[in-house]
């Protein structure tokens, strides 16, 4: 596989099917204009434009602009986020900002810094000028730096998101352990007769979005629970002890960006497949 074909795969991995990948592919085919004086100079301003489009998919302005961080900058139109907000808002949604300069290790302006830099690589090419008219560029060498900056661009941004987003479900463990322990023991009394929940545990959390107003995750733990059988008169509950098992579960919640701690959880969904030994 040559280098262009891998930064293509990259790079179509992160668009969105249709409309997005149609664009690209488009872009990609000024790349073998060959005849084209203006071969290098649609490639770029293409791949550019892309990335403009894919960012109001992962960022949309309306939602950067509801972020308690959003501050209108005076060199855009009013109510527009900048290309920075954008970024930002596709790292880590709304989070507060408390949190992500406390609690996480992610340099985000040095991210920021980075796909700026991307960006401003295939500005050069896009404007007609007298040195970026009519290259041959016959080798691609253009072309593979200009995919360079996109495929890096996408890598970037993906990167520092799912690092986040590891670091806010660590986070989570511990808040929804609590949340859970402490509010929801009774959802799973349904489960047999004569049952005791003794701990839950979490034992993974996963971030499905971040927007501009709640962090979204699915929880997977389980819940040790004490059997017994019933008593009869004279037994104690040693003698009624049958043992203990453990009931895999998973729940969605929702936390606020403002306040981790602000958690509302669906209805758990339990393995049931344990209750039959009570």
């Amino acid at each position: 596989m040559t280098d262009i074909q891998k930064h293509i795969d990259a790079i179509n991995s992160f668009l969105e099917e249709g409309f997005e990948q149609d664009v690209f592919a488009a872009v990609i085919e000024n790349m073998h204009a060959l005849d084209n004086q203006l071969r290098v100079n649609n490639f770029a301003y293409g791949a550019r434009e892309l990335i403009s489009i894919a960012l109001e998919r992962i960022a949309p302005n309306d939602d950067v602009v509801k972020c308690s961080w959003f501050i209108e900058d005076q060199g855009v139109r009013p109510g527009c986020a900048t290309r920075r907000q954008k970024i930002q808002y596709a790292i880590y949604g709304g989070l507060a900002e408390k949190y992500v300069e406390k609690l996480y290790d992610v340099d985000i302006d040095n991210v920021i810094k980075c796909v700026t830099r991307q960006y401003e690589q295939l500005s050069q090419y896009t404007h007609i000028r007298r040195n970026t008219f009519g290259i041959a560029d016959t080798e691609n060498i253009i072309a593979l730096e200009a995919l360079s900056s996109l495929s890096n661009f996408v890598i970037n941004i993906a990167g520092a998101k799912e690092s986040f987003s590891d670091q806010v479900a660590m986070s989570l463990q511990n808040i929804l352990y609590t949340e859970i322990s402490d509010n929801h023991i009774d959802d799973f009394a349904h489960l047999a007769w004569h049952t005791r929940v003794d701990d839950v545990h979490i034992d993974e959390v996963d971030i499905d979005n971040i927007d501009y107003d709640s962090v979204y995750c699915t929880v997977y733990g389980s819940a040790s629970i004490e059997r017994s059988c019933a008593r009869e008169s004279g037994e104690t509950e040693e003698d009624t002890y049958l043992g203990s098992t453990s009931c895999p579960f998973s729940v969605e919640a929702t936390c606020s960006v403002q306040d981790l701690k602000d958690v509302k959880l669906e209805e758990l969904d339990m393995e049931t497949r344990q209750s039959s030994h009570f």
